[in-house]
């Protein structure tokens, strides 16, 4: 399974012969390409949907798009990786303006996905249980039952796996994400609380 870089969410699977041997010097079956406000000075802040409901505008299929990584750099670029150099190629050369910014879309440096290293931070949760109704609700601060319903609406993933049980139980290291919510990484369980809770540490992904 490969995402293009270490810390992707979304990923393909990739298939050899039998008896071959997988490298990790082996290039990922991925193009990236970035996106710059053309002036950083007159641009709308962007959004993940922002830039994602701009490339499905192209009709590309959700599946050929990766992650969408905003660097927060100086030139304000966003990496996004895509599965053929023909749908790079696309968007490089149809996509001019997102919401009311003018942008550039251009091939990414073959090794800025390398550097990059997501952004989070520790949160420390008192959970009934590490279900993952329970755990999303806490890490979100919301209702347990207005994020149950968020699970026959296929919006809750556990390591890029749609999850369909609220009483699914989560295990340390495992990486959530919650469709319109964002995506936490449970580190691991803490211990008992005084009124006999688990304490857990979050990582939430910013």
């Amino acid at each position: 399974m490969d995402g293009g870089y270490a810390f992707a969410e979304r990923r393909v699977a990739c298939f050899y012969p039998r008896g071959a041997q997988y490298f990790e010097d082996t290039a990922p079956p991925f193009s990236m390409i970035t996106i710059r406000p053309k002036n950083g000075k007159f641009s709308d802040k962007l959004s993940h949907r922002d830039v994602l409901g701009t490339l499905m505008g192209l009709n590309i299929d959700r599946s050929c798009i990766g992650d969408i990584l905003f660097l927060n750099d100086e030139k304000g670029r966003i990496l996004v990786f895509v599965v053929s150099e023909d749908i790079a190629e696309l968007i490089i050369n149809s996509v001019d303006r997102m919401k009311h910014t003018t942008v550039v879309c251009e091939p990414a440096p073959a090794d800025l996905a390398i550097t990059y290293t997501p952004t989070f931070r520790e949160v420390k949760v008192s959970v009934a249980s590490t279900r993952i109704d329970s755990m999303i609700s806490a890490a979100f601060n919301e209702s347990r039952s207005k994020m149950s319903d968020l699970f026959p609406a296929r919006r809750v993933f556990v390591n890029s796996r749609l999850i369909m049980r609220t009483d699914y139980v989560l295990k340390e290291g495992d990486i959530v994400s919650v469709r319109g919510f964002g995506r936490f990484r449970y580190v691991e369980e803490l211990g008992r609380s005084k009124k006999d809770r688990q304490m857990v540490l979050l990582e939430i992904y910013e």
